[in-house]
Formats: C-alpha cells, sequence, structure tokens
C-alpha cells in the first residue's frame, strides 16, 4: 500500500468502522494519502481519503486487511 493508491473497503468492514465512526465504509473506494512505517517496513498507520474528507492515522493493519485494490471493474 503506498500513498495514491485507490482502495475499496470490503463488504464486511461494516461492524468495525461504523462503530468506531458512525460512518459507512463498506463497499467505499477511497485514496491512500500517508502510509506510516515501523522500522522494520511494516505499515504502522495509514490516512485516507473517503467521501470528501480526511481520515488520518487508522491501523495499517487493519486497513490492509480490510480493503483490496482498487481495480474500477465493478
Amino acid at each position: 500500500m503506498q500513498p495514491g493508491d485507490l482502495r475499496r473497503f470490503k463488504d464486511n468492514v461494516r461492524n468495525t468502522a461504523e462503530i468506531l465512526t458512525g460512518r459507512p465504509f463498506a463497499g467505499r473506494t477511497f485514496m491512500v494519502l500517508e502510509v506510516e512505517t515501523t522500522m522494520d517496513g511494516l505499515i504502522s498507520s495509514v490516512s485516507f481519503l473517503i467521501d470528501g474528507r480526511i481520515e488520518h492515522r487508522w491501523s495499517g493493519y487493519w486497513v490492509e486487511r480490510s480493503s483490496e485494490v482498487f481495480d474500477g471493474v465493478s
């Protein structure tokens, strides 16, 4: 996952993301803005643009596991 990547949240993220934010994330497309990594090169946090707003410093592990590369085909 790198800045500029377009990704789509999987349909099963409803429970976690909506509980945290009160907004639906399932099936939404987003653009990765910033990726922070640990000294070992693991993704620690991700900031992304979704629905015209920026979400800051979400768990990189969670975002990567809960989304997939968006290929533009529905």
